[in-house]
């Protein structure tokens, strides 16, 4: 169970706008609170805290319907690149993309791998050898 205390009728208006919103102001419209009593409730721990959790999960869902979509992009490419029909601009700019996008995917990998190797470092216990 969670210690966090329910927020106001207000405040989570203020949340819901500023999730929905472009602008402060115009949350500020859309959830019948002033602008500047807005700003201050960005300035609370807690209600930025929430505000964070949230825009979390709106983030997490926005990422898991791309990854859903990931493999029929994958797919959409490599078919272009092997389509001997396919206009030559197209076949190039696919296999392009795909290059590109293999490339950084390995990028990513590699520091994935090193990040996680000097965080074990980092925690492992010194050895008599590092401290002389």
């Amino acid at each position: 169970m969670s210690s966090v205390e329910p927020l106001s009728g207000p405040k989570e208006r203020g949340l819901e706008a500023l999730l929905a919103c472009d602008t402060i102001t115009e949350a500020a419209t859309r959830a019948r609170v002033g602008r500047r009593t807005l700003q201050r409730w960005l300035g609370e721990a807690a209600f930025a805290s929430e505000l964070s959790r949230r825009r979390s999960r709106v983030i997490d869902g926005a990422l898991t319907v791309l990854a859903r979509a990931a493999a029929a992009a994958a797919k959409v490419l490599h078919d272009v690149a092997s389509d001997a029909e396919a206009p030559v601009y197209a076949r190039l700019q696919a296999a392009s993309t795909i290059l590109a996008t293999v490339g950084k995917f390995e990028e990513l990998s590699a520091l994935r791998v090193r990040i996680e190797e000097l965080e074990a470092a980092m925690h492992a216990p010194a050895t008599s050898e590092q401290l002389s």
